[in-house]
Formats: C-alpha cells, sequence, structure tokens
C-alpha cells in the first residue's frame, strides 16, 4: 500500500471558531457547537443553538467539517451531521476530499490525540495553538483504502457510542435517584425551610498547586480535564512538576471533591470525586479548589451528588463572577452558603453503597471503551 505523509494545512481548510455574544444564542439558527458536545463520532444535536442573525457572526463550516477540541480537554473529535457553527475552542478542519474522506481524516485525528496533548501548551489550562495544529501531519493512502480502514473503525466506534450511551444512563440514574430518595429535604431546601450550609458541612481550600520547574517535585495534577461531575479517574491524571511547599496543603486524599473554581462559564463548578485513595502523591490544580467532607457531618458521595444537583449548579451559576474575558470565576464565600438537604448520616451512607456500585459499574464500562480505543488504534497504526 503506498501512503504520503501529509501536512493538514496542505489537505484541509483550517479554521477556529469564534466566541459570540450572548444575544448570538436563540432558536431558528444552527446548532452551536463546545467541547462538551463531542461525544461522540457523529455530532447530531448540541446543547445551544444560534439565531440566523448569530450564524451571520459566527461563521459556518458546511457538513461533514471535522471538529477538534484545542482547549481544556484537547483531542476530542466529531464530525458534523448539518451545517453547525464551532466555538472559540474547537478547530475545524475541512478536508479536502479528494485528498483525504473526512470520516478516515477524523479518524486519524483521534489516534494522534496523545501526540496533541504533549503539544499542547499548559497555563491555566491546556490549549493547543492553531498554527501548531496546522503543522502535524497524517498517513494519506488512496481513497478506496481509506474508506476501508473508515468503515472497520466505524464499527468499532458504534461500539464506544453504545457503551458511552450506557454510561450516560447510569450517571443520570444516580442523580435521578438521589433526587428521587430525598426529594422532601430538597424542597425543603428549595423553598428556603430547611437546610444547613457548605461551610458548616466541610474545609475548602481555593488556591491549588501551581506548575513550578525549580525546587518542585512530580505529582498527580488532577486539573480541568478530570472534573466531569463523576469520579477523578486517576490512572488518567498526567504527572507534572508543582511546587513542593504547596503538596502539603494541596495533597488530595479519598473522598475529596475538586471543583473548577476559574474556568468558562458552563465549566465552572464542575467537579470530581476521589472514591478511593490516590497510590501516588496528588494535587489539584491552579483554578481549582478542594472541598473536604466533615465525615461526622456529611457523606463525601452524598455531597457530591448535592453538588451536581440541578439545585447547585443554578445556585454556582448564578454567584459567579463574569469577567470581561470568557472567563468566569467562584468566590468563597458564595460557596461557603451553598445550602444543602438536612439528611441523617446513616441515610447518607446508605445512598453511598448504591453510589459505590454504580460507580463500579461505570468504571468496568470505560475499560471496556479501552479496549475499542486500542483496536481503532491498530487500523491506524496499519
Amino acid at each position: 500500500m503506498k501512503c504520503r505523509i501529509m501536512q493538514l494545512a496542505d489537505i484541509a481548510k483550517i479554521h477556529t471558531g469564534v466566541n459570540v455574544k450572548g444575544d448570538a444564542f436563540g432558536e431558528g439558527g444552527c446548532p452551536w457547537v463546545m467541547v462538551e458536545d463531542l461525544e461522540s463520532a457523529l455530532v447530531e444535536k448540541t446543547s445551544r443553538r444560534l439565531t440566523p442573525e448569530g450564524m451571520r457572526t459566527a461563521g459556518v463550516p458546511p457538513p461533514q467539517t471535522v471538529f477538534f477540541s484545542r482547549t481544556g480537554t484537547v483531542g476530542k473529535v466529531g464530525i458534523s451531521a448539518q451545517e453547525m457553527a464551532p466555538s472559540n475552542n474547537i478547530i475545524a478542519v475541512e478536508f479536502q476530499t479528494d485528498k483525504v474522506l473526512p470520516l478516515y481524516g477524523m479518524y486519524c485525528l483521534s489516534a494522534m490525540r496523545k501526540r496533541f496533548e504533549d503539544a499542547a501548551e499548559t497555563s491555566v489550562y491546556r490549549s493547543l495553538r492553531l498554527e501548531d495544529f496546522r503543522r502535524f501531519h497524517i498517513p494519506v493512502p488512496s481513497l478506496p483504502w481509506q474508506q476501508r480502514a473508515a468503515q472497520q473503525i466505524s464499527r468499532l466506534q458504534q461500539s464506544e457510542d453504545v457503551q458511552r450511551q450506557a454510561i450516560q444512563h447510569i450517571r443520570a440514574a444516580t442523580q435521578a435517584f438521589f433526587q428521587q430518595q430525598f426529594a422532601q429535604v430538597v424542597e425543603e431546601v428549595i423553598h428556603q425551610q430547611a437546610c444547613v450550609y457548605l461551610g458548616d458541612l466541610a474545609e475548602l481550600w481555593l488556591n491549588g498547586a501551581l506548575k513550578k520547574k525549580q525546587d518542585s517535585v512530580p505529582v498527580l495534577y488532577v486539573a480541568t480535564p478530570q472534573l466531569q461531575d463523576w469520579e477523578v479517574t486517576l490512572d488518567t491524571v498526567s504527572l507534572a512538576e508543582t511546587e513542593k511547599a504547596a503538596l502539603q496543603r494541596c495533597r488530595l486524599h479519598k473522598g475529596d471533591i475538586v471543583m473548577n473554581r476559574i474556568n468558562q462559564e458552563e465549566r465552572v463548578g464542575q467537579c470530581g470525586l476521589l472514591a478511593e485513595e490516590p497510590s501516588e502523591q496528588a494535587v489539584f490544580a491552579q483554578n481549582t479548589l478542594l472541598i473536604r467532607a466533615n465525615r461526622e457531618r456529611v457523606h463525601p458521595a452524598f455531597l457530591f451528588a448535592w453538588l451536581v444537583s440541578p439545585f447547585s449548579k443554578h445556585y454556582l451559576r448564578s454567584n459567579i463572577k463574569r469577567s470581561t474575558s470568557f472567563q468566569c470565576s467562584l468566590n468563597r464565600q458564595a460557596l461557603l452558603q451553598l445550602p444543602v438537604p438536612v439528611v441523617p448520616l446513616e441515610q447518607q451512607e446508605q445512598f453511598a453503597k448504591w453510589f459505590g456500585l454504580c460507580l463500579e459499574y461505570v468504571r468496568n464500562g470505560q475499560q471496556v471503551l479501552a479496549v475499542l480505543d486500542r483496536q481503532r488504534q491498530v487500523w491506524y497504526d496499519r
């Protein structure tokens, strides 16, 4: 098989999305693609849409455009099923179809994710520059071979999508069970009839560990990409050189909750739970915060489920400080005053046992995804 190695800039039109204003969102226009929408190979629907006026501001590439996440979580990909506008954290790749089939090109980018992550700059968060992305190369065999490879990988991708949907369903079920199990006390919080406050139940640390090249120590660095309103999977956390002075203050243990404190509006407040004790030293990153439950008053799993509940999400979004840039932040006082339902510790522990079973189910599902991903990698290596 003959195969050329070609630079992305030579085989595709590559550009980023733009940061549109709030009045650009509404109905009548096309879907608006954010990093969170890249959950399957085919992007069919999104959480937000643009108005027709917003479409003119954003610029809309044609269907079969490959979307690539370049900020925060680097390397997620998806291909558009219709006209869709990418956000400013997305790179749009319009492959020249006489050279590269879009589906094949997308799978190449997916297989190269680790290389993209390594090339991304890390300050507050990971970000891959557009000019660096353009310089990457992919293998370009004949179009018939591309089609064959894409068909084989698509079968694996379909299995992955089914598995991801099952994981999403079990995660959604945990929140539905929580709302059902504690419906009365949640209503009491909503109507301000009875509650305690987060500051009475947990300790908060706002300033995470800084990355540092000198006088530093390598540790697991729990940052924004690991905070997906679920368990922090420590085997996906990268090592980073961080300041020694912060190790004691920022070190993480079983039951700790890490939350995004400074980020884009839709990501502020996203959480991650450490369900197991880290096998290596781990810290929470700069621009995140640590919530450590007082075990005598609240179970970490119960508190975590409340922090990702609709009420808490609304409370946090209502109390963020918006800056002139795309970043928003949470302050300590607002967090301390977050209302929490009054539930006996025994009932919290019963919920935690059921929640632990859900965590185990998702872990098994993620192992299946890892096997399927390795099988896809085989086709790329060929």
